[in-house]
């Protein structure tokens, strides 16, 4: 399996950030280190200021190929949206070799730690990026881990991120993860709570919510041993902010999530399989929707009451229309392959999950190599009241991108292939 630096190199030479999304990288995992600022951020560069009010309205990282001798690392850059030239008189800022980010709910602000080396994750700082006057202000908090996100609180006041405390001395796997805070207005950072033990949050840009008095923050995760596979269900936690406490751990039963040692089909030996589901957070009603990665189900989570609503097989349509177009375009079971994972938006009012998917897999070719083939799991659209699939597009389908998912969760329109 490659190792997650591997992706992130890969992964992180072209990647487009909006003021109004958050969107990050994964690094590979070292001892952990989170030293408390005390003081007031220093300035660290003050590189432009743009002649605005507010923030450029699109942003690149991107991978700056350095002169003959000298090392590349990532920059960050606003870029005309049309033509993605750079924006006249505004210099770069030096995003290193990877980072972790978001932005704030205004979107004037970005929040990123940066890390300088691929070898480890030592030496990470905190920054903090002003983008109408494109000023970038670096804290003393450093990380020597690796960070499972940074989300905004939704007042703005403060940042939250997940690490582990500790590693396994065998195989070196994150243990222990705790929430932490970090005081924009004092410039200080403390540990809010610690996980239970092998609770392994999942990247908070996609894993965890506020609900929506702000008062409470929900987190998914999946208990993992020291192997790296999972031993238990995945639970969703809520975390009393103003106690610093755990307030509800929610078991997520028949959920199957993380990687898992099985017998790989037609052979007596074992392989290694990941299943990520679907997060969908509805913050109106404070529910999460899970589509589950192995079987065709949603389970629902009531995050106030820290109990499960809703646990169903999705019913395909009833019509004569939808039996003909499910019996054309059969919905595709995640049955083996090494990963098999799921992306899922919902819509604005809350009515209608849409869910992608895809399986990947190894492949032996004639000549004795391997290849992966992955294997799409189709676009569903899924009512959420009574959890019936309204549309299927099928896995013979291009695989809808990002975007377009979004564009269908806002209601724009639902995309045909």
């Amino acid at each position: 399996m490659r190792s997650p630096a591997y992706r992130l190199m890969f992964g992180a030479a072209l990647t487009v950030l909006l003021a109004a999304c958050t969107t990050a990288s994964a690094p590979v995992a070292s001892p952990t280190s989170v030293a408390e600022d005390r003081s007031a951020p220093t300035p660290l560069a003050s590189v432009a200021v743009l002649q605005q009010t507010t923030a450029p309205p699109l942003l690149l990282v991107d991978l700056n190929r350095a002169s003959p001798g000298q090392a590349s690392g990532l920059r960050m850059r606003p870029v005309d949206p049309a033509t993605l030239a750079d924006v006249p008189g505004i210099a770069p800022l030096d995003f290193a070799h990877h980072y972790v980010q978001t932005v704030s709910p205004d979107g004037r602000t970005i929040a990123a730690i940066i890390w300088p080396s691929g070898s480890s994750n030592a030496g990470g700082m905190l920054h903090l990026i002003d983008l109408p006057s494109w000023t970038d202000t670096t804290t003393r908090v450093t990380f020597d881990d690796y960070v499972a996100g940074l989300v905004f609180s939704p007042n703005e006041q403060a940042l939250y991120w997940a690490a582990s405390t500790r590693h396994d001395a065998a195989h070196g796997i994150g243990q222990e993860y705790a929430l932490y805070r970090y005081d924009l207005t004092r410039g200080a950072a403390h540990e809010v709570t610690r996980f239970p033990t092998t609770f392994t949050p999942g990247f908070l840009s996609t894993s965890a919510r506020f609900l929506r008095s702000g008062a409470q923050f929900a987190i998914y995760g999946v208990p993992t041993d020291t192997n790296n596979l999972a031993e238990d269900v995945p639970h969703v936690l809520i975390v009393d902010l103003a106690t610093e406490r755990v307030a509800a751990d929610v078991r997520l039963d028949g959920v199957k999530a993380g990687q898992f040692q099985e017998n790989a089909p037609g052979t007596s030996g074992e392989s290694h399989q990941m299943f990520t589901p679907g997060l969908a957070w509805d913050r109106t009603s404070d529910r999460l929707f899970v589509v589950h990665a192995d079987v065709d189900a949603v389970t629902v989570v009531d995050l106030i009451g820290g109990v499960i609503l809703a646990r169903s097989a999705v019913q395909p349509q009833s019509s004569v229309l939808g039996r003909v177009t499910n019996w054309l375009m059969p919905s595709v079971a995640a049955k083996g392959g090494p990963t098999t994972s799921r992306t899922v938006a919902l819509s604005n009012d809350g009515n209608r999950l849409y869910a992608i998917g895809q399986r990947t897999e190894i492949v032996k070719q004639p000549n004795g190599q391997s290849r992966e083939r992955t294997i799409p799991l189709g676009l569903q659209v899924i009512d959420t009241g009574n959890l019936t699939e309204l549309r299927h597009l099928g896995s013979s389908c291009k695989r809808p991108d990002t975007v377009t998912l979004r564009a269908a969760a806002a209601g724009a329109y639902l995309p045909r292939r």
